[in-house]
């Protein structure tokens, strides 16, 4: 608990003189901050609370023309053209190739985030589909946010086939005997 505030005798009119001392430098302080706003704000404007200093706006150095607005169609034009939903699109992409239709929130991001066309994207998920490209861990986990991250393995591949490498000698032999290496 804080002490309390000896106010008897002479501690009391010490303690008056004081509050006056902080009263008379706050008064000083807020007449000279009312002098230099003055000085500052050369031009009064009448309020209805009286008078107000107003500071004019100064000129700038560099000044800059505002934009111009584009010009707004009338009211009762043509109404906006709607963006088209690219989600929607794949997936009657999707349900048009047979495939499934069913997409998760991430495949919509996916989707939303990509410049590839839905014909694109189905064309790639039906080739994982069908295995012609891509490996065991992307037909396990085949998803169209999947497809649209590799889409750049499946344009290499379908660019540019691998081409069956020819068997060695040793493998043309034991074909013929037989031991097909499979």
């Amino acid at each position: 608990m804080p002490a309390r505030l000896d106010l008897s005798g002479d501690a009391f009119r010490d303690h008056v003189q004081e509050q006056a001392r902080i009263r008379k430098r706050n008064q000083r302080a807020r007449e000279k901050a009312s002098r230099d706003r003055s000085r500052d704000c050369p031009v009064t404007a009448m309020t209805q609370e009286g008078p107000r200093h107003v500071t004019p706006p100064t000129p700038a150095r560099h000044a800059v023309p505002p934009r111009e607005r584009p010009s707004t169609p009338p009211k009762g034009g043509s109404p906006p053209v709607p963006s088209p939903n690219r989600s929607a699109a794949v997936i009657d992409a999707l349900r048009a190739a047979g495939l499934c239709d069913h997409l998760s929130p991430r495949d919509h991001a996916a989707i939303k985030a990509s410049t590839l066309s839905p014909a694109a994207i189905v064309e790639a998920l039906a080739a994982a589909v069908r295995g012609e490209w891509g490996n065991a861990w992307l037909r396990d986990n085949l998803s169209v946010h999947a497809v649209i991250d590799r889409y750049s393995a499946f344009d290499a591949a379908r660019r540019h086939p691998v081409r069956e490498r020819p068997r060695s000698a040793v493998g043309r032999a034991l074909e013929l005997y037989g031991y097909g290496l499979e």
